[in-house]
């Protein structure tokens, strides 16, 4: 999507310290350079101030196409409130642990672009079907995060039954997943026990997620 269908060649990607943004960063960018082009990689200091990651960035910014952000809301919505401060900061791309929930209300997330798994409950019978009995149950629209929790659940529930409850067996039975018909989409895992699903690209947009 950045490389394709926002024209980028020169990428600045920052990503907290935790384990999530950087397995995040080290796939995106060996991805992002396979044909070329340029990723520039900072992982952010949690000691730091917003301020003054910022101002370390300012240089990098300047040189890149678009900025893509990984890690968690916590962390990455108030430096995202100082970027938008800065004079003809590129587009944002980033990731669905910061696009979703509570921080969509956030001023500073609107435009920003963000991949997220694919939740179809208008389109998929799996998930239609899910959501119809989730909304019977406990009186609200279930979110993604709803989809994926009965998904792992499920899934956990039939590699035990199939492997039983060891760590060794759990561990062969997850990896063996493939295209298991769940409510948030077909999941598969694969060598490195990485879940492999369709995704959407979304803007935010007010309070929304937009296609």
């Amino acid at each position: 999507f950045a490389a394709y269908t926002l024209h980028a060649s020169r990428v600045l990607v920052a990503s907290e310290r935790n384990p999530y943004a950087e397995g995040f960063r080290a796939v995106f960018t060996r991805r992002f350079c396979a044909e070329g082009r340029t990723c520039v990689s900072v992982s952010l200091d949690p000691a730091l101030p917003a301020e003054a990651v910022a101002a370390d960035l300012a240089g990098p910014l300047k040189r890149c196409e678009l900025l893509v952000l990984a890690g968690y809301a916590g962390g990455l919505l108030p430096l995202l409130k100082v970027l938008r401060t800065v004079p003809d900061l590129p587009p944002i791309l980033s990731v669905s642990a910061l696009g979703e929930g509570l921080a969509l209300r956030e001023a500073a997330l609107a435009g920003v672009l963000f991949a997220r798994p694919a939740y179809d409950p208008e389109g998929d019978p799996v998930a239609a079907e899910f959501a119809s009995l989730y909304a019977a149950k406990f009186g609200q629209e279930p979110d993604i995060y709803a989809a994926h929790a009965y998904d792992a659940v499920r899934i956990l529930a039939e590699v035990m039954t199939k492997a039983g409850p060891g760590a060794a067996g759990l561990q062969r039975g997850l990896l063996s997943v493939r295209n298991y018909p769940g409510a948030a989409g077909s999941t598969s895992f694969d060598s490195n026990g990485d879940v492999i699903q369709p995704y959407q690209i979304c803007i935010a947009d007010g309070d929304r997620a937009v296609l």
